[in-house]
């Protein structure tokens, strides 16, 4: 079930109001008004501004009051096209638009309704090569097409993001009843959910790819379905049906005579009264069958729905493909009886998923009814309830990787404790999030919000909070510190350092720290924006760390006791701090530099390459530096795994020396199970960790539904580490005895 949360105008407002405006840049501005006596504004019209060449060089919808602003990169002619679901396009005279100039528009649109209904449907005999070009068929292609235009054009937003709930299930062979099943839930996701290839690769390639033992099959997206190369290879006609009540428009589409890929056939079905784009229904043809594979179960669909007075977007989707395995039969007192090279039918997989959200900005535009998370904020110190502290949740993927997000209040998953300090949230998916609490005392002195993972099921979630005073033990007054240099004056080059020890607010069972960690940010201490590029590092010692983008870094294993620290920026000069080490706890600390006019010679900058902050904060380089030194374990960032561009994980695990790839003989045949050569008979293959966490036991001491390939795709994976046996398994690594061997996976 789905709600709105906000009017319908709020989305188009939203967007229209994240569009970058750029004062040297041309404009056209006005507002879409219907021509009639009335004069009514348009909201959520979708309006385009075209070039000489017919070529979109920008696009918005409507907001309310029918306003709009769109942009042209360089002066010249131009016109503006309407489009509206259900009516007929509209474009204006050409608009001369000068360098630098805004024009100002009214424009008035005529009601011109299409009547899907009253078209005359008719089989159409040999091959429709172009929709646009055939009567009734073209009426409803150009529904179909505005509907795709929108779509694509929301892929582009960077500001619009979903939330996903995602499933995977193997379904039996013959009457698809369902074997096994696993969800999971994503959120901040740009649309679409699912991986499709270029149209041009499409044309060429199919949309079914084979590697060895492994096939991969492609869904058609928007942009496909739009693309020359898709009408290049396809034919294409029209039917009508009723679906539960309502009666339908479809615009069908089969591959050419003599396409010799793996192809698709399907229809793109439209209301017959709103004229609103469905679902998008299609069968793989043109693909190497095994007997007992039925070619009906081999499809997919798409379905799609629109935002209030907004884009279109795909709603639902899934796709069934065959699962292949080998069949031997093991005789007491002999081998096993077979063709071990002879694939089978075991089951189909099934994967698919609904969008349950849609965020403008952070701000909910709609969201699947959700369950509640309840709870209290107390003082860690007293444990007495704090009132007026707002709770968020936020995705914790992204709170993991230090990304900074909006003013809080901004946020949809928010609510402030009251007097007792109890606080509610509704709505939300089950998940796992980060829970944020901002104290507006804290907030005042400079101090920065502090985050906990929760984990929130079907049931909800019932949290008590501990946030820690502000004149708790746990935090360190830090003195202001004059940089290092022969003559300061008083507040030149001053570094500020906030240090607070989150005892209570650290969950170890869930996040367990190194002892003697020193995390925290970089900021300036005039306009609290990120510092990235200074250098960390530990007098006494030879830890150091660099801070990243968004100011964040992370000293590891620093000894228990007074420590004092070292930041050097070439904006900002050398300072000096001293913050208070804890054992087995982390130290957060922001400091704060004020900027000042450094003299500096011409510098030559080589970069060796970048390094990603959360592989950073989990130790992945520290772990390749000594591993490459000692010849312990090998590495892949997210770059060279881009590089090397598998389609799967065991792909690119089975290039290392050490590795054997057992294909197609586990509970979801057409996956495989990987072995370090050194262990051959570990019952699962190596053990398999993700983020920290192990998924699979190789041992079999945990029983697992999941192969390394149902685990994560490579497009999810920031970092790789393969280690063949017990003597290069890394201590951290625990809760394994190391005899299998690990592969060790990070999400980026």
């Amino acid at each position: 079930m789905s709600k709105c949360r906000n009017p319908g105008t709020l989305l188009c407002a939203a967007l229209v109001a994240a569009l970058p405006v750029r004062l040297s840049a041309q404009s056209i501005a006005g507002t879409v008004r219907e021509d009639d006596a009335l004069a009514a504004p348009l909201t959520g019209a979708f309006v385009s501004l075209v070039d000489a060449s017919d070529r979109q060089v920008d696009a918005a919808f409507s907001a309310a009051g029918g306003a709009f602003r769109l942009r042209a990169s360089s002066a010249g002619t131009y016109r503006l096209r309407v489009q509206r679901i259900g009516y007929a396009n509209w474009e204006s005279e050409p608009y001369q638009l000068s360098p630098g100039a805004t024009e100002s528009v009214d424009i008035r649109i005529p009601l011109d309704p299409v009547a899907l209904a009253e078209l005359d449907v008719t089989v159409v005999r040999g091959c429709v090569r172009d929709p646009s070009q055939a009567g009734a068929l073209a009426d409803v292609w150009q529904e179909a097409r505005k509907a795709l235009e929108t779509a694509v054009w929301a892929e582009g937003r960077d500001e619009l993001r979903f939330s996903l709930a995602r499933y995977r299930r193997m379904l039996e062979p013959g009457n698809l009843a369902e074997r096994e099943r696993e969800n999971r839930e994503r959120t901040n996701v740009r649309l679409p959910p699912f991986e499709s290839l270029p149209a041009s690769r499409l044309a060429e390639e199919g949309f079914a790819t084979f590697h060895g033992d492994t096939t991969s099959y492609y869904l058609p997206d928007a942009t496909a379905l739009l693309s020359q190369e898709f009408r290049n290879t396809h034919c294409f006609g029209l039917v009508r049906e009723t679906h539960d009540g309502e009666r339908r428009l479809g615009v069908t589409f089969e591959p050419r005579e003599g396409r010799p890929v793996p192809e698709i056939e399907g229809a793109m079905w439209l209301s017959e009264e709103t004229a609103e784009l469905r679902r998008l229904e299609f069968r793989y043809v043109n693909v190497p069958m095994l007997r007992g594979v039925e070619r009906r179960h081999l499809a997919g669909e798409v379905r799609f729905a629109r935002l209030p007075d907004g884009p279109f977007y795909v709603s639902e989707w899934w796709v069934r493909v065959p699962v292949t395995g080998r069949t031997l039969l093991q005789i007491p007192g002999s081998g096993p009886v077979g063709d071990p090279r002879r694939t089978t039918l075991a089951g189909y997989m099934e994967t698919g998923g609904t969008v349950t959200g849609a965020f403008v900005n952070g701000r909910s535009v709609f969201a699947r009814e959700g369950v509640r998370v309840t709870g209290v904020v107390r003082d860690s110190a007293t444990g007495e309830p704090v009132p007026g502290v707002r709770v968020s949740l936020r995705d914790w993927e992204r709170a993991a990787r230090f990304v900074v997000e909006p003013d809080p209040a901004s946020l949809y998953l928010t609510a402030v404790t009251d007097s007792a300090g109890r606080f509610e949230i509704a709505g939300v998916e089950d998940g796992t999030y980060a829970a944020r609490l901002d104290d507006p005392d804290r907030r005042a002195r400079g101090l920065r919000a502090i985050e906990r993972l929760v984990r929130v099921d079907e049931e909800g979630v019932e949290l008590e909070l501990r946030l820690p005073p502000i004149a708790a033990p746990g935090r360190v007054e830090q003195p202001v510190v004059a940089p290092r240099e022969e003559t300061a004056p008083d507040t030149t080059g001053v570094l500020e350092a906030a240090v607070e020890t989150l005892r209570a607010g650290i969950d170890r069972s869930e996040a367990p720290l190194a002892a003697g960690d020193v995390v925290g940010t970089v900021v300036s201490a005039e306009t609290g924006a990120p510092v990235p590029g200074a250098r960390i590092r530990d007098f006494a010692g030879t830890a150091q760390a660099v801070s990243g983008e968004n100011g964040a870094f992370r000293l590891r294993r620093l000894p228990a006791g007074a420590r004092a620290l070292e930041i050097e920026h070439v904006a900002y000069g050398t300072s000096e701090a001293e913050v208070e080490v804890r054992y087995a706890e982390a130290t957060v600390v922001e400091l704060r530099l004020v900027p000042r006019a450094i003299e500096v010679e011409p510098l030559e900058v080589e970069i060796e390459g970048f390094r990603d902050l959360r592989l950073e904060s989990k130790g992945f380089y520290e772990r390749r530096e000594m591993g490459e030194k000692l010849g312990l374990g090998s590495f892949w960032d997210a770059e060279e795994i881009r590089r090397r561009n598998p389609q799967r994980i065991s792909q690119l695990v089975a290039d290392h020396q050490g590795v054997r790839l057992d294909c197609g003989g586990s509970v979801l045949a057409r996956q495989c199970v990987v072995r370090m050569i050194r262990s051959p008979t570990c019952p699962n293959g190596a053990d398999v960790y993700v983020d920290g966490v192990r998924v699979i036991a190789g041992d079999g001491t945990e029983r697992s539904l999941l192969s390394l390939d149902e685990v994560v795709m490579p497009s999810e994976v920031g970092g790789l580490e393969i280690y063949t046996g017990a003597a290069t398994l890394p201590a951290e690594l625990s809760g394994s005895s190391g005899q299998c061997g690990a592969i060790v996976i990070w999400t980026g």
